[in-house]
Formats: structure tokens, sequence, C-alpha cells
């Protein structure tokens, strides 16, 4: 089954303050692990809206066998265990994919 996690920033004045080095840190741990899912086969797709204001947010399609496991999967990610981001969890369902090429 597919799932999608949503990110928000827990600062809004995230951008406008600039990341601490916790958040620094916290946000490579978050692409790692990222990368990890997609490399375990779990990942679809992931990635952020291209506005650098409070209204910003960060999505991940992934593959979990259960609302459980989904829920785990989202509450792991590094930037949410270390606060910089809240996530919430929905199921989700692909209808239609078509390539992508960077």
């Amino acid at each position: 089954m597919e799932w999608l996690y949503r990110l928000k920033l827990v600062r809004g004045d995230f951008f406008a303050s600039g990341p601490t080095p916790d958040d620094l840190a916290a946000m490579q741990g978050h692409v790692g692990y990222l990368q990890k899912l997609a490399d375990d086969g779990k990942l679809i797709v992931a990635g952020r809206t291209q506005v650098n204001d409070s209204t910003t947010m960060g999505i991940a399609i992934f593959r979990a066998d259960s609302a459980v496991e989904a829920q785990a999967i989202a509450a792991a990610d590094p930037v949410v265990q270390r606060g910089v981001m809240t996530v919430e969890v929905f199921p989700y369902k692909v209808a239609v994919a078509g390539s992508f090429s960077k």
C-alpha cells in the first residue's frame, strides 16, 4: 500500500533567520534517510515546494504494509525526531505515474 507523509517546518521563520547547526544536521540525516528508503525499495518520490517561507512543505510517497508501519517510517525521519519538522501521514494511491528526470 502507498502512503504520503507531509512535512512542515516547526519554525515559521526558518528561512528568514536561517537554519541552526542542529537543523543542518537533521536535514543531512533526512536526506540520508530518504535515500535509504529509496535503496530499500520503499520510497517512490520525495521533494519539497520551492517557496522559502512558512508555506513550504515536503512530501514523501512511499510503500508500507500497514498504517502502523507508515507512521513508524514517518516518525523515524531525523527532521521529525529532532523537532525541525512536523509530519502527517495519509493513505495514498498512485493513479498515474510518468517517467521522471531532473
